[in-house]
């Protein structure tokens, strides 16, 4: 069976996960990094732009096979902008 690795990045920085998880094939992994993702989002949404919810995951030999990140984009129309007040 296959081994993935996923490197997290949070709030508290970058880290990632030494032993690995076994999956049978990428879409197991793809599922289980878009799960991991939406329980990061329950402690807390990205605030700043330098906030990121992310997960890449790695193939056995530790190389990038998928990136996924969080993102919370918030578009205020000029018309009720009133950081210049």
């Amino acid at each position: 069976m296959p081994k993935f690795y996923f490197k997290i990045t949070d709030k508290e920085g970058s880290h990632s996960d030494a032993d690995g998880f076994d999956f049978p094939d990428m879409k197991s992994a793809v599922g289980a990094a878009e799960t991991a993702l939406a329980e990061m989002a329950l402690d807390g949404l990205p605030i700043s732009p330098n906030d990121r919810l992310s997960i890449e995951v790695e193939d056995e030999k530790h190389e990038p096979v998928l990136a996924m990140r969080l993102v919370l984009q918030v578009d205020v129309p000029a018309m009720y902008d009133d950081r210049d007040e």
